[in-house]
């Protein structure tokens, strides 16, 4: 079949910076998955599984890009492989077929498209109920994309997620108490997300994301142990976007005021990244911040709101 170099171009060439955010947020609102759970619940570990044979995987891949049309899928694929190729040659990828799921993943932010499919994979294997014969299709996908993210080293480091929620109150107590389906974040409960989850490292991007639409603005300031960093798969790197393995853990510590020195507290610059200022704790946060977190009245009447999170060192369970 006949590649539109076009085509490739358009889907993995350069991306506007506003549409590469743009992108970020959806996946940033759509790949967690979240699921409220309680910590005394026994969460059975999930049985590591080999990754896939090659023609499984692209098999599979193919079925969650079947939306697209054939060509266009087909396009997809070839600028993937290609990318695959020179992410081998430079060391950035353990095997070709983790560097296609990366890039495949990270490349799409549509709810019917790869992305979405992907994403309804990851809280069917967290369900009782059996897998449909078309879920079945894509396993070999995301078994390698947690290949892929499992090669990749663990990181531990302060990430965000903008997400902008429109509540029918106008106001942020149903996107904290758990009616949108984003998680509920009562402080200290528990949540874990079921996908593989998008976040930044940039404070000022989750912010802009989340203030740039008419709902309600929430971020996610995690504290994290697990995070990999996947910017060199992705068509902009600058957005320091990073993805965390299914089934992490978080407890939530606190909701504080939506301010930029609280969102930068705790890190430092250098270059276009964000560092911690030392090696990862989890201190009290009033120290750390000179603010006090707000009581969940306050919270929920806001419009606008920053919610902690820290995630569980044994965060890896399966959860039901």
């Amino acid at each position: 079949m006949q590649v539109d170099a076009g085509l490739l171009w358009r889907h993995f060439g350069r991306t506007t910076h506003q549409e590469a955010v743009r992108q970020l947020g959806f996946r940033m609102a759509h790949s967690a998955s979240p699921l409220v759970i309680t910590s005394h619940e026994a969460l059975p570990q999930k049985v590591k599984e080999p990754p896939p044979a090659t023609a499984d995987f692209l098999a599979a891949a193919q079925a969650l890009l079947a939306t697209l049309g054939p060509d266009k899928a087909a396009t997809l694929m070839e600028a993937a492989k290609l990318f695959a190729l020179r992410s081998i040659a430079a060391g950035q990828a353990t095997s070709l077929l983790s560097a296609v799921a990366l890039r495949l993943y990270i490349g799409d932010a549509s709810a019917d498209g790869l992305h979405g499919l992907c994403a309804a994979g990851f809280e069917a294997l967290q369900s009782s109920a059996p897998l449909r014969p078309e879920m079945e299709a894509y396993m070999p996908f995301l078994t390698q994309l947690e290949t892929a993210l499992d090669s990749l080293p663990s990181q531990r480091g302060t990430y965000f997620v903008g997400l902008n929620v429109q509540t029918p109150s106008g106001k942020l107590a149903e996107a904290l108490n758990g009616e949108r389906g984003i998680g509920s974040f009562y402080p200290g409960g528990l949540i874990a997300w079921r996908g593989c989850a998008s976040v930044t490292a940039d404070p000022m991007l989750a912010k802009e994301v989340a203030t740039g639409g008419p709902g309600a603005a929430l971020v996610l300031k995690i504290r994290s142990v697990t995070s990999r960093d996947v910017s060199a798969f992705s068509a902009a790197p600058d957005l320091g976007e990073r993805l965390f393995l299914p089934r992490r853990r978080f407890r939530v510590a606190g909701i504080y005021a939506l301010e930029d020195m609280f969102l930068r507290r705790g890190l430092a610059m250098s270059g276009s990244r964000h560092v911690l200022l030392e090696a990862f704790e989890t201190p009290d946060l009033s120290a750390l911040t000179g603010s006090s977190a707000l009581s969940w009245e306050a919270a929920c009447g806001r419009r606008a709101a920053c919610v902690v999170l820290d995630e569980e060192e044994h965060g890896g369970a399966t959860a039901h």
